[in-house]
């Protein structure tokens, strides 16, 4: 579905937006003392529902690289385009990172790293990478099967129309700067 620099904009706003409200629930509710899981989750749904709606016919509203990954292997997209794509994502969720530190700085960022996830003591790059991995494809592949497919087959979840689409374990989120 790539449409050139369209596309590639809407993948930086998309990724931009999903972090920053994401990313941004997660520092404010550090800010109000509060730690709402709730609302967390509705921002990013929120943001996710939003930024699906207005931009799906420009790029397919990826927003993630593993979802990218995903279209790329299955001959969907060309490696030119998913390399793109990637760039778009990362700059996105980076823009929307320096941007929320510029408007909350202070100890609630710093004490959340600023919405950005953060490998736990004792826990290697390799280890993290690997649960990484494992995460995101266990929910990339049940939601997305029908559409990456060549049979079509799916899961009850795909199939019974789960809003299971995307999970929090964007990739893109990962190396932005905390």
């Amino acid at each position: 579905m790539d449409q050139g620099p369209k596309s590639y904009w809407a993948e930086f706003l998309g990724t931009f937006t999903l972090c920053f409200a994401g990313q941004g629930a997660i520092v404010m509710q550090q800010a109000a003392g509060t730690n709402n899981l709730l609302v967390i989750a509705i921002a990013h749904g929120l943001a996710l529902s939003i930024m699906i709606s207005a931009l799906v016919q420009w790029s397919g509203a990826h927003f993630n690289p593993a979802v990218t990954f995903g279209i790329w292997i299955t001959r969907r997209m060309s490696l030119t385009s998913a390399i793109t794509y990637w760039v778009s994502q990362l700059l996105g969720a980076i823009a929307a990172s320096f941007l929320l530190r510029a408007v909350v700085p202070g100890e609630p960022g710093a004490a959340t790293h600023f919405g950005v996830p953060m490998l736990a003591s004792g826990v290697s790059v390799g280890q993290g990478f690997l649960l990484e991995f494992v995460m995101t494809s266990s929910w990339s592949r049940p939601c997305g099967a029908p559409r990456w497919t060549s049979a079509g087959a799916g899961s009850a979840a795909s199939a019974s129309g789960s809003p299971c689409a995307w999970t929090s374990c964007s990739a893109g989120r990962s190396p932005a700067p905390p």
